[in-house]
């Protein structure tokens, strides 16, 4: 009982609160009494020399004594506060990094989480020693084992019934992530980035052809680690990671990547999902779909002698300006079709310019439901792609979108 019961050496109240502290923080990452005797001296003397070195400056600096020695005084009990802390931290930083964690990702979870979000309850290690050390500890070996001198029995015994009490004592958390508040995710980013480094020189897709995959939402990820609270930038982070596991070529993905990869997935193969095709109804019509700034157009097209109607006008009474005219058959112009096919479209919305232009889009798409092999040409001529660009909004005090009144200086 005397080696658990330590009483400290300094006589100033806060140092020896500190020295306590250091002790008894010790003794929860699993010392022995002795252990943290020796250990809490050595502490204590290195922390009290920079205490010192601190006061000087203080004075050097013009600092009065009293206000030295007050900070001095200060700086004590944060430490007294804050060592517990960095104990658990170091016992935190030690498993994560037996787990294959780098220390940079180590030393920022510490830094992210621990610090900020958890700390030792190092009350539940004072409580339990004084209710069972004294009795436990008091208790009289019983001879099952022969030693050569009656000292190293007891000392035996001790030793003995100190790993049971710290046993029962120590609550010890099934993974080291407990402290970090969020510890399945925790656990989770830890494994991919485990797997990510065990079979990163895999050959992987080139750019832009791995297979599509539809990945779990923030939300359902939360209802799957039990509701924790997982930021939707962390979240990010390791998707990353499933992402450039994703990447590796599939005919020689490992299965333990496949099996990891399965859990994270929504459950729907967009790899199988394909766009509705256009087709030509039992009338030989096909239909096609174009936007243009706030127009909308849909064309309906099928084999005929040239005929064009818009919104049930000839193309030249609802056209006024050629050039309009000119883009709503630019399609049909360009893949040298312009007799060949009749077109039929309605037009909704903007201005002539953006209708004329959406048509254009329209017919297209429909003119390659009849003949997919001019899809090549129709892009030549800039066809097939939509104009994403539409009018900037006005801003306040501008003049217009950009334009600002002209600066007067007085």
């Amino acid at each position: 009982m005397d080696e658990v019961n330590y009483e400290p050496v300094s006589t100033d109240p806060p140092t020896a609160a500190m020295e306590r502290s250091i002790f008894e923080s010790y003794i929860y990452i699993g010392y022995s009494a002795v252990e943290a005797a020796e250990a809490t001296r050595v502490a204590l003397a290195r922390r009290l020399g920079s205490f010192d070195i601190s006061y000087e400056k203080n004075i050097q600096n013009g600092m009065s004594p009293k206000q030295a020695q007050a900070l001095r005084r200060q700086e004590i009990d944060d430490f007294t506060q804050l060592w517990p802390i960095d104990q658990v931290a170091q016992v935190m930083m030690d498993a994560l990094m037996e787990r294959g964690l780098s220390y940079e990702d180590a030393l920022e979870i510490v830094n992210e989480e621990l610090v900020d979000e958890r700390s030792p309850d190092l009350e539940q290690v004072e409580d339990a020693l004084e209710e069972v050390v004294e009795e436990e500890l008091e208790e009289e070996p019983e001879d099952e084992e022969e030693f050569e001198t009656e000292e190293e029995r007891i000392q035996e015994e001790k030793e003995k019934k100190r790993k049971e009490l710290m046993a029962r004592i120590r609550i010890v958390p099934a993974s080291p992530s407990y402290f970090t508040g969020k510890p399945n995710f925790t656990d989770d980013l830890i494994s991919l980035k485990a797997l990510l480094r065990k079979y990163q020189l895999l050959p992987v897709f080139p750019p832009g052809q791995a297979p599509r995959v539809a990945w779990k939402s923030v939300e359902q990820y939360k209802a799957m680690v039990g509701a924790e609270p997982v930021k939707s930038a962390r979240y990010h982070r390791l998707l990353e990671i499933l992402k450039r596991l994703h990447s590796i070529n599939s005919a020689i993905m490992p299965e333990e990547v496949s099996d990891t990869l399965a859990r994270y997935k929504r459950g729907v193969d967009l790899s199988q999902a394909r766009k509705k095709q256009g087709y030509v109804n039992a009338d030989g019509i096909s239909l096609g779909v174009g936007r243009r700034k706030t127009s909308t157009a849909r064309a309906y097209v099928v084999e005929g002698e040239g005929e064009v109607l818009v919104n049930g006008k000839s193309l030249t009474q609802f056209f006024a300006r050629l050039h309009d005219r000119a883009s709503a058959v630019w399609a049909l112009k360009a893949t040298e079709r312009v007799d060949k096919y009749n077109v039929f479209a309605l037009v909704k919305g903007g201005g002539a310019t953006g209708q004329a232009e959406a048509l254009t889009l329209a017919v297209a798409k429909a003119l390659l439901v009849h003949e997919p092999l001019l899809k090549p040409a129709l892009r030549r001529a800039g066809c097939v792609t939509r104009d994403p660009r539409k009018v900037e909004r006005k801003k306040p005090g501008h003049l217009k979108a950009r334009k600002k009144p002209a600066w007067v200086k007085r």
